[in-house]
């Protein structure tokens, strides 16, 4: 590595909010991993899916299996939001371990008076996850998805930032994750992990800029036990990889198309005794 970064510095040109001379003058930025618990039914779409994914292993020929165990990590990631994203049903709280959470933490947010930004990776659950904060606080939030025209967007944005503004913004990261000013609020929710890190550094950028005057609070959300922890040894895998080389980033989320389909296997399987509802943490 230290042979690499000499050979590729000098073509290199970076700098970040956080070097002494980058006088941004902005207030502190934390962030803290909530462990999410999986709900039974959770637990048990989870352990379904999971063992229909070994079965197709052992079915397809080899040149099949990357794909088939691409195709069911999709379906182990909605699930630890909400077992209605494969199941189509109502989105009711009690349901996921994430919704649960994200209960305790809006309430605390707006007690503090606070407002949030809510980041998703599905557009599907965008507007289940605002009409359930609108419950929750007592007053309706925005949305900025893909079904949002770009022209409505800054409107949107305009009407977040106001001082009598919603308590709260859900975004998808692709939509919400370059151009927007949102310092209004000062709590981060990533709702679930992308597996490229810079997506998830482009979407914090989003109230962690010039015009902030409140410290940052980055809270992930991760169902312990389960493929979202191992994304998150992944993520920071390359985070520190991205460190050590003075890169900006990788290119996308080719990371896991590389693995072997073994290692996809083991990625995905459920420790039941991590991903139990009372294991609720944060760290």
């Amino acid at each position: 590595m230290a042979l690499l970064r000499k050979r590729v510095r000098p073509f290199f040109l970076r700098r970040l909010k956080s070097d002494p001379l980058v006088a941004l003058d902005l207030p502190t930025k934390v962030g803290v991993t909530v462990y999410c618990g999986l709900t039974p039914l959770q637990s048990d779409l989870y352990g379904q899916t999971y063992a229909s994914m070994r079965r197709d292993f052992e079915r397809a020929r080899p040149g099949e299996r990357q794909g088939c165990a691409l195709n069911v990590i999709g379906k182990l990631k909605q699930i630890c939001d909400h077992p209605a994203m494969i199941l189509g049903d109502q989105y009711d709280a009690p349901s996921s371990g994430k919704f649960l959470r994200l209960r305790q933490l809006a309430l605390s947010i707006r007690d503090g008076g606070d407002r949030m930004l809510v980041f998703t990776q599905y557009k599907r659950i965008s507007r289940a996850l605002a009409a359930f904060l609108g419950d929750v606080l007592g007053r309706e939030g925005l949305v900025i998805d893909g079904g949002i025209p770009e022209r409505k967007r800054q409107e949107l944005v305009d009407a977040f930032q106001r001082d009598d503004g919603p308590p709260f913004m859900v975004l998808t990261y692709k939509t919400g994750g370059t151009g927007f000013t949102l310092t209004a609020a000062c709590h981060v929710i990533l709702f679930d992990r992308w597996w490229n890190c810079a997506r998830e550094v482009q979407a914090v950028d989003r109230a962690y800029r010039i015009g902030q005057t409140k410290g940052v609070v980055v809270h992930r959300f991760v169902c312990r036990g389960t493929l979202e922890e191992r994304i998150v040894s992944m993520i920071e895998r390359k985070r520190e990889l991205v460190e050590q080389l003075f890169a900006e980033g990788d290119d996308g989320d080719e990371g896991i198309s590389k693995l072997s389909p073994e290692e996809l296997l083991s990625l995905c399987a459920l420790d039941p005794a991590l991903a139990d509802l009372e294991e609720d943490a944060t760290e």
